[in-house]
């Protein structure tokens, strides 16, 4: 076991050792706070930098030699949720006190943790960075969504000088919050309308402003809000706004463009979907107009197919009891007939062989006969598919979509979480990975992406995923240069085509961004993530 000298007021405790963890420790530098690293493998530069213990953290007497009973915030940064899930327990039975912040992918363990324990947050770098790759392989301005709690005025039940001006709403709804970027363009509506003037007319916060005529001012000490909020827009200018989303929708149309991106759609359709959930608790669950109500939401969000042939079906009912009502049948046997004669039975029927019956009403049957046909054939087959499908888990394979898909190069913990985020917003999507054995293959199929199994550096392969006609490659394989092979790749197959890398080390992603731009956009997934676990070390 070996330590350095120990300042007995550092009050962050660090266990273990990674990038994340040397991202993390920069992090806190920056933001003026010291740490004490708990691992069992330390590099020798750590010495000189940050004070250390270089012992298993998961053993009680290394944790009170590193002065846990002093320490208010503990990151368990570990590459293993088994080791954090220990250490969370260890650390909150040798203080109770202290505010825990732990890395976990597993989604279910961590929502536990954060209801079970006192002061506990959970994180996953693949959550915090899957939204970065999958909003940029889809949208130039649409940076990333967040939800905050909504505020009401309150009652004026208590005197003014008591009362709160806002309040928390008891059920803690949220609503939805985009940030998005907008590139000011020649035929845009916005030109030189003031920054306030934009906030005050679509009820906005403009977060940022990148004035085209002083782009090489900018410094990286420069802080939000430090910009005049008069001055006017011109062509080139970038502002960084938040705005709900059909706020959103309006600064894109007066921007010059038409329609939305699926992605926007999506968090608009996030926004219905929480207004709907409200409604349905106002009405109440077990009220006759819910029943209603949900019932002509899953009508509407059935198959196409199956509406078309339900639609279809009841006219045919229809007609033909009208039909049978021509002749002088009761409107119940008129049902009773149109049945027969839509399933293939209109020579079994009476009334058809009478040379008094009309003409027109016969060729309707034969119509109707033909038209039940085919009508009996789609549903037996819609019927037999969706029974092979439950049963047997057969026909779930999803098409090869032919153009304006994803591909996804590489199938691991964060490009799953994009896949599904993906899928979400309504994309397809083409999986690429050599490994047959890998159980998020079955899983990514079962998103109704299409899975390939082999090399996503090999130009064949990426031409059986339609490579040509994708929307954008996405590259998350650990290997920095197989990342790299596999763009240069897609570019001699598909010049220019939107290409998103996946590059461990966060400075070697910002020189790619800065010298490499025709190759595509570079993200370091730990370097996304490093500042949010400083952060909620913090502030929680």
């Amino acid at each position: 076991m070996q330590e350095n000298g120990r300042d007995p007021g550092v009050s962050i405790l660090v266990c273990g050792y990674n990038d994340l963890v040397e991202l993390t420790l920069q992090a806190l530098e920056a933001f003026g706070h010291r740490a004490v690293v708990v691992a069992p493998d330390l590099p020798p530069h750590l010495e000189e930098q940050w004070q250390y213990l270089q012992a298993d953290p998961r053993q009680p007497g290394v944790l009170q030699r590193a002065g846990i009973e002093r320490i208010r915030v503990a990151l368990l940064l570990e590459d293993d949720d088994q080791a954090n899930f220990e250490l969370a327990l260890l650390i909150r039975d040798l203080n109770p006190q202290v505010r825990v912040v732990s890395r976990l992918f597993n989604h279910s363990l961590a929502r536990y943790l954060d209801s079970a324990l006192p002061q506990h947050f959970s994180l996953s770098v693949a959550a915090l960075a899957a939204p970065a790759f999958a909003l940029k392989a889809v949208s130039d301005e649409f940076v990333g969504y967040f939800e905050l709690p909504q505020l009401e005025a309150q009652p004026a039940t208590l005197p003014p000088e008591l009362a709160d001006p806002a309040y928390f709403v008891s059920d803690q709804e949220t609503s939805l919050w985009n940030v998005v970027e907008l590139t000011i363009g020649y035929n845009s509506r916005l030109l030189h309308m003031s920054l306030s003037e934009l906030e005050e007319t679509f009820g906005a916060r403009v977060l940022f402003h990148y004035p085209v005529d002083g782009l090489s001012d900018f410094s990286k000490q420069r802080v939000f809000d430090d910009f005049d909020h008069e001055a006017e827009l011109l062509e080139g200018d970038r502002v960084l706004v938040i705005c709900d989303p059909r706020a959103y929708l309006q600064l894109l149309e007066r921007n010059g463009r038409r329609g939305s991106s699926r992605a926007q759609r999506w968090a608009s359709g996030q926004m219905q979907d929480k207004r709907q959930q409200r409604q349905g608790r106002l009405l109440g669950q077990g009220s006759l107009v819910s029943w209603l109500h949900r019932g002509v939401q899953g009508l509407l969000q059935v198959k196409p197919i199956v509406r078309t042939l339900t639609f279809t079906l009841g006219a045919m009912l229809v007609l033909g009891v009208i039909n049978f009502r021509m002749i002088g049948k009761p409107v119940f046997d008129g049902l009773l007939l149109t049945i027969v004669v839509l399933t293939g039975g209109y020579g079994d029927i009476e009334a058809f062989q009478q040379p008094e019956t009309p003409l027109g009403a016969k060729v309707l049957a034969v119509m109707m006969t033909l038209v039940g046909v085919a009508l009996v054939g789609l549903i037996y087959g819609l019927v037999t598919d969706k029974l092979v499908s439950s049963r047997f888990g057969l026909g779930q394979a999803a098409r090869m979509p032919k153009q304006d898909h994803v591909v996804i190069a590489g199938l691991g913990r964060l490009s799953y979480l994009v896949l599904q985020l993906l899928r979400q917003m309504g994309y397809e999507v083409v999986a690429v990975d050599p490994h047959t054995e890998n159980p998020l293959l079955e899983a990514a199929e079962r998103e109704g992406a299409v899975v390939i199994r082999g090399d996503y550096a090999l130009a064949s392969t990426l031409q059986q995923a339609r490579i040509q006609g994708s929307r954008c490659l996405i590259c998350t394989t650990p290997d920095d240069l197989t990342n790299l092979e596999t763009a240069l790749t897609a570019h001699s197959l598909q010049p220019g085509i939107r290409t998103i890398l996946r590059v461990t080390d966060p400075e070697l992603a910002a020189r790619m961004q800065r010298h490499m731009q025709t190759l595509g956009i570079s993200y370091s997934a730990t370097g996304l993530g490093a500042r949010a676990f400083a952060t909620a070390a913090l502030v929680g």
